[in-house]
């Protein structure tokens, strides 16, 4: 079955399966609120009675979800090098911008210098402070959007903090949210614009370039809305309010021009990394039925169109409707061109909270007639969404990581994944003891943070040679780009991680293996390049890790090379070349060797 259909299916066998029942008794209670409130019910103790509830079962869904994704590894490794004076960079003397988020970066890092607390520990805290914000600015938004029409209840607010997708983003130590809360915080700067106003709209919005370069997709929206909110001033009126929602942008110049002098690029190297040949939109239409269907944000967005309708005809609502209508087209554009992510939601999110409040003030513009009553069921009918995703493997590409990385402890901040095992065990073996080794690796945020190893990154989120390598098979998206075996042996990795890519006679001998340690160590590590010192301190100092002596092994090999075909022992050098002899000097096992596969250009 095709993607979206699968979607739309599995989503109608959610809801009969009782999600539906859920739903019916949700949007009754949210009804009968509403006539409630009609019918003279207190308004702050109404209102506190929709959000309270919602805030907790949304902080009990992040703690139920709670997780830490590796992905934000990468920004703290970044953070902790700063904060150790090796400066900005992953690796330390590499200038690359791994990462995409420098205002995220910044507030993690200011946050740990003035607390000490462990650099994850604190961007968990400041992911559950923006996710209690973003709830508070769409109360703020929501409520300047319904005029203060007599029924109102914050039920988009209220929808926005009990979306488990929301929830789920509030302890990964992503950056997510924090775009969402720039982004709605603008929407509520225009509700009734003025100068000032229009000021706060364009450091918000310039913040969010800041933080991610795609959020200027909400900027050109929040100058379009500008624009059309002095249609009817004097020029000279017009060139203030311009300048002043303008002005701001000197934050986003000032980071550019200091990226370029540091890194040598305004762009990022995640830009290069995850860069597709072209309009994904394919791939991007699945990842946004998936969050539609998932969300059950079907029900919020005919009521977000009408809201923009009746918005253009409306001169109180014009301005933050060409605001949320042209960020959510514009965005949605942008997610068909490159195709989505792997992670459910991520990219869905920051616009999100901007359709439902919309589509909150649509229900609330409506007469007071069973309508709305309807309206506001049917909104709030929505709250917590369905799980979409069945747990296990990637689905439709994409994969809920809160299963991959639970947070199961916080002082210190422990996750259950194999990278962080792996990263901790890195550390006592080889940082602990003053061992320096060069690693490589897919996924390298948990394993480089914890083991403060140097890392070569093979998708290239932080190798600038390897993101600039053509696009491979979509495997998963932005991840396309694996730099090759021979040109990770060539930048002189000692030990990586893959699964057994060596020829087949020399797995067993290159493969890394860690006695007394079968619970932490779950993936295939194979020694890379054979550097001889390194290997020979390994053996001698940490039992931890058993290293096969690779000279002994060739000992033994060159013994049995008369019975060897020479076509076999040519086929060998191939790779024993680039693993031992091109970085060895050792003429005596490379004489016999040589000249027995000089043998196979003689032979017939």
């Amino acid at each position: 079955m095709p993607p979206v259909p699968e979607i739309v299916v599995l989503c109608g066998e959610l809801l009969l399966a009782g999600r539906f029942v859920v739903m019916a008794l949700v949007g009754v209670l949210a009804a009968a609120s509403v006539w409630a409130w009609r019918r003279g019910a207190p308004g702050p103790r109404l209102a506190a009675w929709v959000l309270v509830p919602a805030f907790a079962w949304g902080l009990y869904a992040a703690w139920q979800q709670r997780a830490v994704f590796d992905d934000a590894y990468i920004s703290f490794r970044y953070v902790a090098n700063l904060v150790n004076g090796e400066g900005l960079v992953f690796n330390p003397g590499e200038y690359v911008e791994g990462y995409s988020n420098p205002l995220w970066v910044f507030l993690v890092a200011l946050g740990h210098v003035a607390t000490g607390l462990e650099i994850p520990l604190v961007a968990v805290a400041l992911d559950l402070a923006v996710y209690l914000a973003l709830g508070a600015v769409a109360y703020g938004v929501s409520r300047g959007l319904s005029g203060d029409r007599p029924g109102w209840l914050p039920l988009a607010p209220a929808v926005i903090v009990a979306e488990r997708a929301v929830a789920a983003f509030a302890t990964t130590g992503m950056e997510t949210l924090l775009g969402a809360l720039l982004a709605l915080g603008a929407m509520g700067a225009l509700v009734r614009p003025t100068p000032r106003r229009a000021g706060l709209a364009g450091l918000l919005l310039a913040l969010g370039i800041v933080h991610r370069l795609d959020h200027a997709v909400f900027w050109c929206a929040g100058l379009a809305a500008v624009a059309v909110a002095t249609v009817s001033v004097s020029p000279r009126e017009r060139l203030v309010w311009l300048g002043s929602f303008v002005a701001p942008t000197a934050l986003v110049v000032a980071h550019l021009a200091w990226k370029l002098a540091y890194y040598g690029d305004v762009l990022p190297n995640t830009f290069y990394a995850k860069a597709s040949d072209g309009f994904a939109a394919e791939r991007g239409f699945v990842y946004l039925w998936t969050f539609v269907f998932g969300s059950l944000g079907f029900v919020a967005i005919p009521l977000f169109v009408a809201w923009l309708w009746e918005g253009a005809r409306d001169a109180r609502s014009r301005v933050p409707a060409v605001y949320a209508g042209l960020s959510a087209g514009a965005w949605l554009l942008y997610l068909l061109y490159v195709g989505g992510d792997f992670m459910y939601a991520r990219f869905c999110l920051p616009v999100f909270p901007i359709v439902v409040v919309g589509a909150g003030a649509a229900v609330w513009r409506m007469a007071a007639d069973g309508r709305q009553l309807v309206a506001a069921g049917l909104l709030a009918s929505m709250a917590g969404g369905v799980t979409i995703l069945p747990p296990g493997p990637r689905k439709w590409g994409q994969i809920e990581e809160n299963r991959a990385y639970p947070l199961e402890g916080l002082f210190p901040v422990v996750v259950d994944h194999a990278s962080y095992w792996e990263g901790t065990f890195f550390k006592q073996v080889f940082t602990d003891r003053g061992i320096d080794v060069y690693l490589s690796s897919c996924c390298v945020g948990m394993l480089t943070y914890y083991s403060e190893q140097r890392m070569l990154d093979t998708h290239g989120l932080t190798d600038a040679e390897t993101a600039h390598l053509p696009r491979g098979r979509i495997a998963i998206a932005g991840h396309e780009k694996s730099l090759p075996v021979p040109e990770v042996r060539a930048r002189g990795v000692q030990i990586g991680r893959w699964h057994n890519r060596d020829p087949l006679p020399f797995r067993p001998v290159t493969r890394v293996r860690f006695p007394g340690q079968p619970a932490h160590i779950r993936r295939v590590y194979a020694v890379v390049t054979w550097d001889p010192a390194l290997m020979a301190r390994i053996r001698e100092e940490v039992p931890e890790v058993d290293i096969t002596d690779f000279p002994t092994w060739l000992d033994g090999y060159i013994a049995e090379l008369p019975q060897r075909r020479p076509a076999e022992v040519e086929a060998d050098l191939e790779f024993l070349r680039p693993f031992y002899f091109d970085h060895v000097e050792d003429p005596a096992r490379l004489a016999p060797i040589e000249a027995r596969a000089g043998r196979a250009a003689r032979e017939p």
